[in-house]
């Protein structure tokens, strides 16, 4: 077992004996949370611009203005689902 796997275990258990914060934290690793969705959308959009190929067709692309826009942008960018 990883030193990894032992938190993760540590807080699992906590979570189920209904701390919060430690389901928090345990969702937020596994990349359920909104916060961890948009460091993952950052991340993504940070690697798209560092291509220069990329870079230079982004400028050219009018950002999305209203949440529609934005929920099917983070689709096309495999962000999530839903």
């Amino acid at each position: 077992m990883t030193v990894l796997n032992g938190i993760m275990a540590v807080f699992a258990g906590k979570a189920l004996d209904g701390d919060i914060v430690a389901a928090k934290f345990l969702l937020d690793v596994a990349g359920y949370s909104l916060s961890a969705k948009e460091r993952l959308a950052k991340i993504k959009l940070l690697e798209r611009m560092a291509n220069p190929e990329d870079a230079e067709s982004l400028a050219k692309v009018k950002p999305p203005v209203n949440l529609d826009e934005i929920d099917a942008e983070a689709r096309k960018l495999g962000i999530y689902d839903g």
